[in-house]
């Protein structure tokens, strides 16, 4: 329910803001604003309808948990600094 409320405005700030790139933490994230499995799609770059990029990585406190994931989460973040460092 929570986020079906939330979720018009999480679109309209997306909108507003037109990002070149949206980082999406956590299972739930990659999922309603990805549309994705994070499980099979950690790190991996998403293009979107509206013209900009979605990776989802894991929830820090699956960091916590999994400490062996912060290698996935590392190359994930190297691979968004280059594509920022793109025109």
């Amino acid at each position: 329910e929570e986020i079906d409320l939330s979720m018009p405005f999480v679109n309209k700030i997306i909108e507003m803001l037109k990002p070149r790139i949206i980082i999406t933490f956590g299972t739930l994230a990659a999922t309603e604003i990805a549309k994705t499995n994070l499980t099979s799609q950690h790190g991996a770059i998403i293009e979107s309808e509206s013209g900009y990029t979605i990776i989802p990585i894991y929830h820090p406190n699956y960091l916590i948990l999994k400490p062996s994931a912060k290698k996935d989460v590392w190359d994930a973040l190297q691979n968004i600094q280059k594509l920022l460092k793109t025109p």
